[in-house]
């Protein structure tokens, strides 16, 4: 698999070719997980390009949702190299899944057809927004689910890793929630995960304190917070 070509993040030089990284997928979720997704250096530019949106987490709730990049080209709160990376990193796992998923498998499972037609060119990706929300250490994420549609997303994470479980029923689930047997994903700091918010529950039960990388440690204090996760989607019609 050839390595993914990531965009110009910040004000630094052009970034080389990004980790090939590890995917590992959950046929029953159609989720994505992959390991290593950005290089150090990646990340750090990808820190200092959405440092100035960030709301930094007050103590009693121990997190805040922040806005980075939204609209149309050109417009005031569009960062294209948001977009570019979103859509490459869509593009690496649609070609990774390509090759280890069966047709009759990615034809069966819609978040795997959705990236199946991105793979073929059919349908490229559209990311449409962007958002962030940091975490401090003692902050939790309750299972839920966004919405009751399908809504195709890519979760990037800097910091502190965070143990992510997807699959486990909400207290009060919608008529087109999936769930069954649970699974957790330890995502570190680099990592990228691919999962349908709308249908599968997910949440955060932890935030594990102090394992972050060594640039992180400087981020920690500019950023006031542990961890931080940018969420990439396409719109809901899309």
């Amino acid at each position: 698999r050839p390595p993914c070509r990531c965009p110009r993040l910040g004000n630094g030089a052009a970034s080389p070719p990004a980790h090939s990284g590890t995917i590992h997928l959950l046929r029953e979720y159609g989720v994505v997980h992959v390991s290593g997704a950005l290089s150090t250096a990646e990340q750090r530019r990808l820190f200092a390009t959405i440092k100035g949106s960030l709301r930094r987490p007050a103590k009693a709730t121990g997190s805040a949702e922040f806005h980075t990049s939204s609209g149309g080209a050109g417009s005031s709160t569009h960062q294209a190299v948001l977009h570019e990376l979103g859509e490459e990193l869509y593009m690496r796992c649609a070609e990774a899944v390509a090759e280890e998923a069966s047709a009759a498998e990615m034809a069966a499972e819609p978040a795997l057809e959705r990236l199946g037609l991105a793979a073929s060119g059919e349908k490229p990706p559209n990311i449409s927004i962007c958002t962030g929300k940091a975490y401090l250490s003692h902050a939790t994420l309750s299972n839920h689910t966004d919405c009751p549609e399908p809504l195709y997303t890519m979760s990037v994470q800097l910091g502190d890793s965070c143990d992510f479980t997807v699959g486990k029923k909400t207290s009060r689930p919608h008529k087109r929630e999936r769930h069954g047997t649970p699974v957790t994903i330890r995502m570190e700091s680099g990592d990228a995960v691919y999962f349908d918010g709308g249908l599968v529950p997910h949440s955060v039960d932890r935030v594990n304190k102090n394992d972050a990388p060594g640039w992180w440690q400087a981020a920690r204090s500019e950023g006031g917070c542990d961890r931080l996760v940018l969420l990439f989607r396409e719109p809901l019609s899309y």
